[in-house]
């Protein structure tokens, strides 16, 4: 029987498997790594509305996205594991130059942030939680000058 995976290895392998999701298949569109990242039975606990489940409807999910915004760059500012569970937290900005969730093309620099929690399986993603400034997004999308998000510094008024 192997070893079991130090704690080291397996923290070194879940950040390195958050790493690809969000920098190479999300930032890059590498649609190839699905079946590498995540478990057949891969649940996404928030779909978008009307997203099917499993890895065929993240794929049509990235594939979306990709097209709305395809010159997207993903800064990712930190990756944290514990045991099975991983977070990653980013900011994304790009330009708004495919239709997105029914809204047509506007030319529009989007910013906006999210962080993705995953439980992971044999070394896969089998459950993910996902949390992004979609209501900023499609603010900014559609022309608006809310300013959602900004950070507030203690003193500040």
């Amino acid at each position: 029987m192997p070893a079991a995976a130090s704690d080291q290895e397996n923290y070194t392998r879940n950040k390195e498997l958050l790493r690809l999701q969000i920098e190479e298949l999300w930032g890059q569109g590498r649609l190839e790594l699905i079946d590498e990242l995540y478990t057949d039975d891969v649940v996404d606990h928030m779909p978008l509305p009307g997203q099917s489940a499993g890895k065929e409807a993240l794929r049509q999910v990235v594939a979306d996205f990709r097209r709305a915004i395809p010159g997207l760059e993903i800064t990712v500012h930190g990756i944290i594991c514990e045991g099975a569970t991983a977070v990653d937290f980013w900011t994304l900005k790009g330009a708004h130059t495919g239709e997105a969730m029914g809204i047509k093309p506007s030319g529009a620099a989007v910013e906006f942030s999210g962080i993705d929690m995953v439980r992971i399986r044999d070394g896969k993603i089998s459950d993910i939680w996902h949390v992004e400034e979609l209501l900023k997004m499609l603010d900014q999308m559609q022309g608006g000058v809310t300013v959602f998000g900004r950070p507030v510094r203690g003193g500040d008024r």
